[in-house]
């Protein structure tokens, strides 16, 4: 007797309904990993561009001490800018 999950037809072969549903299936899971990538690259692009300008940053503080409010309000803005598309991008998904 036969203990077979799936359906089988009487020369072995899957239905074709069964074919086309595990189609689908794994069609939506490289789908979603795609998703996924995309969304980690984006992430890591906001990532290296807010090490730099926090790298910059640091340098131009060394270098003029007085600007550091302004300074840090521009990485400030401009990080809470990339934060606000890499949230966008997920939230698409």
């Amino acid at each position: 007797m036969s203990t077979s999950l799936v359906p089988r037809s009487p020369n072995g072969r899957l239905p074709a309904s069964v074919i086309r549903e595990l189609d689908h299936v794994r069609h939506e899971a490289l789908a979603q990993a795609a998703r996924v990538r995309g969304i980690e690259f984006v992430a890591q692009q906001a990532l290296f561009a807010v090490s730099s300008l926090s790298e910059l940053e640091g340098q131009l503080l060394h270098q003029v001490p007085l600007a550091e409010g302004r300074l840090r309000a521009i990485v400030d803005i401009a990080t809470a800018a990339m934060t606000a598309e890499v949230a966008g991008i997920a939230g698409r998904f």
